[in-house]
């Protein structure tokens, strides 16, 4: 079994309150969720009005199907209108269900991690 994890810096610059910006990570949620059956949360930022943190976890047998899956979720996420990704941080692993949980090291020969990051504005550019 294997587990793919991605982690999700999104900065949504119309949002004027955290209200508003709860609303606009409520409704890509709902469509991730709808559309591709992962999980995923709000995990950080939670305090920042326009910038949210969503992390998505996904479970398969194949590693290959797994690394299409987050490919899908990023396409599905770089749609979104109302924000933009930051960075996009993912990772599939090997998940022993003998006990020994997550197996370090990649998933197959092929080096599936893939990290993506963008040049951010100043931190008080956010607020």
């Amino acid at each position: 079994m294997f587990v793919a994890l991605c982690s999700i810096d999104l900065l949504i610059p119309a949002s004027r309150s955290l209200k508003a910006k709860r609303s606009v990570l409520q409704r890509i949620k709902g469509r991730l969720i709808q559309r591709f059956q992962v999980s995923v949360a709000e995990v950080g930022f939670q305090d920042r009005r326009q910038r949210g943190l969503l992390g998505a976890a996904i479970v398969g047998e194949r590693p290959g199907y797994l690394r299409d899956r987050l490919q899908a979720l990023r396409n599905a996420v770089e749609q979104e209108h109302e924000c933009q990704i930051l960075s996009w941080i993912e990772e599939v692993q090997r998940f022993d269900p003998d006990g020994f949980g997550l197996v370090s090291g990649v998933a197959d020969e092929d080096d599936i991690a893939n990290d993506f990051e963008v040049d951010m504005p100043e931190e008080d550019e956010f607020e």
